[in-house]
């Protein structure tokens, strides 16, 4: 059996360039690639229960360690014309951490699922780029970051069934974000220390991206707008039960402990409601808010860990969702810029015209997610339970 270059396939496995598994750009080795891809063509999970029973901590460095790069990779592709390509690679990562613990114990302590840096050095860009999740986040529907228009809009014809598109496309996306939050939900479920990288992973996707909130952030290492609006999208997911009754809102109160704010510097310049307190925060909590870093918490490592696991994980979920709403705004805001020049190029040229049906497809690429009913439901829901969590918190009947 040849290969392209005529040359034995087999003689060219011999000829094996070495690959260093620490190295999240190297892809040497052929072997791996020709493993991986039986992996992902597998039909039967014995298989893969088999081989991953038999090997000891020791090999998964060598092993699964490559194994979880290729995944990595094959998420950077992610897209709506190329999702089965995510989804394959998702499929196979849950099935690693659904077959051994350990696996996943590996996992949240490699850089595919978190780069092995302080939160202060990770930038919006390399969580987009550099993790699973992370990357899986990139598949967007947004115009300026991807080739919706020219792929689902190109048609005059697709204009009369843009709701099938649309609906086609958000159950793409949805599909991806779905499995991410079904893995993540697995990770915490198999112990409860695995709580705290999840927490860790949702919170630096908010302190990454902060300045989304500036007016002009240009040159700032942030995520695309099209991957910060799938990741609200999958703090939503989390929330969907807390948000689900609202007669069952009291209860969740009761969990939520407003100090948690003090504990994270992201925090420290939320909008000021009366200038003495933050937005979340009640009056006699405002004085010693502010933290300089991550490591001001304390000095001790453990103390540090003890004191951020105090909190319960609704407590850090509500603040987290809240000021990833927060930075959308600044999406929303682009996005009603958007239609604003659409309306106007309307009113100039007609609704025939080649310039406004450029705008409008554009309009239906957007509005995949921005025009997402389960987003939008949710974070109307979000609004009614902050608003009656402030009533609570101040004993104001309601």
């Amino acid at each position: 059996m040849k290969g392209a270059n005529g040359e034995p396939v087999l003689k060219s496995w011999w000829n094996i360039t070495p690959e260093d598994a620490k190295n999240p750009i190297d892809y040497a080795c052929l072997l791996y690639d020709v493993f991986y891809t039986q992996l992902i063509n597998v039909k039967k999970d014995n298989f893969l229960k088999d081989l991953v029973i038999s090997l000891s901590e020791e090999d998964y460095e060598s092993i699964l360690g490559p194994i979880l790069k290729r995944i990595q990779r094959d998420c950077i592709d992610s897209s709506l014309e190329n999702s089965k390509k995510t989804m394959d690679a998702l499929k196979l990562l849950e099935t690693l951490l659904y077959i051994d613990k350990r696996v996943v114990h590996f996992f949240v302590n490699h850089y595919t699922f978190l780069p092995k840096a302080s939160p202060s050095d990770i930038n919006g860009i390399q969580l987009q780029k550099m993790t699973v999740f992370g990357a899986c986040l990139s598949m967007t529907s947004f115009p300026t970051e991807s080739k919706t228009v020219r792929t689902f809009f190109s048609e005059r014809n697709s204009l009369k069934n843009s709701e099938e598109i649309l609906s086609m496309l958000r159950a793409k996306i949805h599909a991806m974000v779905d499995n991410i939050h079904k893995i993540m939900e697995y990770i915490m479920k198999c112990d409860a220390k695995y709580k705290r990288n999840i927490l860790n992973w949702l919170y630096i996707g908010i302190s990454v991206n902060d300045a989304k909130q500036k007016t002009y952030n240009y040159g700032s290492l942030i995520s695309s707008d099209g991957w910060f609006t799938n990741f609200l999208l999958l703090l939503m997911k989390f929330a969907h039960k807390m948000l689900g009754d609202i007669n069952k809102y009291p209860t969740w109160f009761t969990k939520i402990d407003f100090e948690f704010l003090r504990q994270k510097p992201v925090f420290n310049n939320l909008m000021l409601l009366n200038g003495k307190s933050n937005l979340y925060i009640p009056v006699e909590f405002s004085n010693d808010i502010c933290i300089k870093s991550e490591d001001d918490i304390s000095g001790s490592p453990n103390a540090k860990l003890q004191n951020q696991d105090k909190y319960t994980f609704l407590s850090e979920l509500v603040f987290i969702i809240n000021h990833a709403v927060y930075l959308q705004s600044s999406t929303q805001k682009t996005f009603i810029e958007f239609l604003h020049k659409m309306q106007k190029q309307h009113t100039y040229s007609g609704p025939f015209s080649r310039n406004f049906i450029s705008l409008f497809v554009k309009k239906l690429a957007f509005d995949v997610q921005l025009s997402d009913p389960y987003l939008l439901t949710h974070m109307y829901k979000l609004l009614t339970f902050d608003i009656l969590l402030v009533l609570f918190t101040f004993n104001v009947p309601y």
